[in-house]
């Protein structure tokens, strides 16, 4: 069995690795992209439960019904910070997941061009045992006619 195909399964192998890497690195964008859209929204909320507020401030007329707004205010502050530091892990996590794909890309495109050098060695030893094949067989009939009774020499 030749060299390249006993080194398939392991390219195999590394281009299974390489597709998990990349499929997690897709899942932590699209997770990443998903917290940023959180925040967004939450962020967009905060402006038109405040402007709302603006808007009714003088159907406020009671501590209570301001302390109500102030407080889901704060609540809604709080959830946007949280939803920030969610970001910031999703960011680190599909930074990790990117180098990770990187490295297991890098290791892909190293296993194929190992693979690529074996298979040019071993074409270029078929290529010359197949010409010391011919060259011996040129060689054998050349030998067989100079014997041939009634030739001369």
């Amino acid at each position: 069995m030749q060299r390249s195909t006993r080194m398939q399964p392991v390219l195999d192998q590394t281009q299974r690795e390489e597709a998990a890497a990349r499929e997690a690195l897709a899942q932590a964008q699209q997770a990443l992209t998903e917290a940023i859209q959180q925040v967004n929204d939450l962020e967009a909320y905060e402006q038109d439960y405040m402007s709302q507020m603006r808007n009714h401030s003088q159907s406020i007329r009671t501590a209570s019904t301001y302390h109500s707004y102030h407080t889901f205010l704060t609540k809604l502050a709080l959830a946007i910070r949280q939803q920030v530091g969610l970001v910031e892990l999703r960011e680190k996590q599909q930074a990790k997941c990117l180098l990770d794909w990187q490295a297991s890309k890098s290791r892909l495109n190293n296993m194929e061009s190992f693979i690529q050098r074996i298979r040019a060695e071993e074409d270029a030893a078929a290529d010359k045992k197949l010409q010391q094949q011919l060259d011996e067989m040129s060689l054998q009939r050349f030998i067989a006619r100079q014997r041939k009774p009634g030739r001369s020499s």
